[in-house]
């Protein structure tokens, strides 16, 4: 009988595919799907059993026409082209219940998922079914997610339900490079990280996702951790709290040079909500524009949460107590270090007397473009350098505040002219004396200096011995160097 049925089926796949597309009966697959039987029309819950694997070709379209799981236990792999992605969907809004990586995978190797687009996928049923609309990941550490689109789909159906897109249980994987539109969940409109997960979650972009309780794009709960970096966080919204992030339980990952900018939530930290013994080091972010109703218009630290921050910039964000940071008890005690901070102290309220406060500014950053919502630094901001100096940006400055910093390599003045003479100043950040020599034979006959927005601050006929800067303050300026065969101009940084 077992014969007969696999026949049969074989007979109707083969047969769909002459028509141009494939209907795919509940049960088991693997082997290949190709854009010729596209498409593959799911009737029935499958699965790629533990000892099997399944392709799909790019260009291939999935379709699931009711509301049936795709549970992988063996391995499964999707990698279509910038130009031919591979699309998972369903036949109606009802939707479809979305991949489960299950408890049963026990290969060795990745699953991965590339140029693949995952729409209308509403898990259901009890935990852990009831997370990842997209895809859920339960006991799986090889997984990588990247240049994917996950759009509309949702995890809303029980009240313990998390991750509107992707779900993780005691996983780690990749996941960069991917779009997040319109996602919805109780916990985490696009992810969650759940229990001991830490994943790489990095160069994304999460915009208009909700949390109808906590973590507009994502949550972590229960000493979820991992990396969060080079992400851009925008207009995504939640009702409890985190309108961007929300950490529970002990969740401590790494934020580090994201932008969230227009972020919000009825209650408590426009962008991030943090509550009971959550202590992430935020470094490098850039929070603009967000806004929280009660508290914390950027942050909202709550139940013994110390975190670091680090090199960020908070500016813009509103809320009714603490525009930009609130600290709500005794036990929360994070760090601020060398932040640039609307308001200074004044934009933390509640318990900011017990927190760590050391070379913070307060200065409008400068940034490139508000209005198009570009939010690099411009090259006459007070952020550039005014980073811990300890940290070293790429090319090679002490580093800058927020996200985005500043390339300085010819910065200002030394691109207005083009150069014919090379100048070196050493040591190069600079503390109170600097060395300068040219190439060649070039004498060097006056030395000036300019800060970055051109006012002369040092002028001086050149003697040939190392030049005193220490009255200089910590900064970028321009060195000019005049000789008899022209004049070349460099730039250095002042500690």
């Amino acid at each position: 009988m077992k014969t007969k049925i696999t026949l049969s089926i074989v007979f109707l796949i083969f047969y769909s595919a002459l028509l141009g597309q494939t209907t795919i009966p509940g049960g088991d697959v693997y082997g290949n799907w190709t854009v010729m039987g596209s498409p593959y029309l799911i009737e029935g819950d499958i699965s790629v059993p533990a000892d099997c694997t399944l392709i799909i070709d790019p260009g291939v379209n999935v379709e699931f026409q009711g509301a049936f799981k795709f549970n992988i236990l063996g391995l499964i792999n999707c990698q279509g082209t910038e130009s031919d992605s591979i699309l998972f969907s369903a036949a109606t809004s009802a939707g479809h219940r979305g991949l489960g990586i299950g408890t049963d995978t026990n290969v060795m190797d990745s699953i991965i998922f590339t140029y693949c687009r995952f729409q209308q996928g509403r898990c259901s049923g009890e935990w852990p079914t009831n997370c990842g609309g997209g895809i859920g990941v339960l006991f799986f550490d090889r997984l990588r997610v990247e240049h994917c689109l996950f759009i509309d789909n949702d995890a809303m159906v029980d009240a313990q339900a998390g991750g509107g897109a992707i779900a993780m249980n005691q996983s780690d994987g990749i996941f960069r490079h991917n779009t997040f539109i319109d996602n919805k969940s109780r916990y985490g409109g696009a992810i969650i990280v759940y229990y001991h997960s830490d994943p790489l979650i990095a160069n994304n972009y999460f915009y208009d996702n909700h949390g109808s309780l906590e973590g507009g794009a994502i949550i972590y709960n229960r000493s979820g951790g991992g990396v969060c970096s080079n992400n851009e966080f925008i207009a995504n919204t939640a009702v409890s709290g985190g309108g961007a992030i929300s950490f529970y339980d002990n969740s401590s990952p790494q934020i580090s040079h994201n932008l969230f900018s227009e972020n919000s939530t009825s209650s408590r930290g426009g962008a991030v909500y943090m509550k009971v013994s959550c202590n992430p080091l935020f470094l490098n972010n850039t929070f603009v524009n967000n806004n929280a109703n009660l508290s914390g218009g950027a942050i909202a630290d709550f139940d013994q949460s110390c975190p670091r921050l680090v090199n960020n910039i908070f500016w813009g964000n509103n809320a009714l107590i603490g525009s930009q940071y609130f600290i709500s008890d005794s036990m929360c005690q994070p760090g601020f270090f060398n932040n640039d901070m609307e308001f200074g102290k004044a934009g933390v309220e509640g318990f900011h007397n017990l927190c760590d406060w050391k070379g913070n500014i307060v200065e409008y950053p400068e940034f490139e473009d508000t209005t198009a919502g570009i939010f690099h630094l411009s090259w006459i901001s007070p952020c550039l350098d005014a980073g811990v100096d300890s940290i070293i940006d790429p090319d090679g400055t002490i580093s800058d505040q927020g996200a985005y910093y500043f390339d300085q390599t010819g910065i200002g003045v030394d691109n207005l002219e083009e150069r014919n003479i090379n100048l070196t100043i050493y040591p190069n950040p600079a503390n109170n004396r600097i060395q300068i020599t040219t190439d060649g034979d070039q004498v060097i006959e006056e030395v000036l200096i300019y800060n970055q927005v051109g006012q002369l601050m040092y002028r001086q006929s050149w003697k040939g011995s190392s030049l005193d800067v220490s009255d200089l303050a910590t900064g970028i300026y321009i060195l000019e160097a005049r000789t008899e065969d022209g004049v070349v101009k460099e730039k250095f940084v002042k500690r």
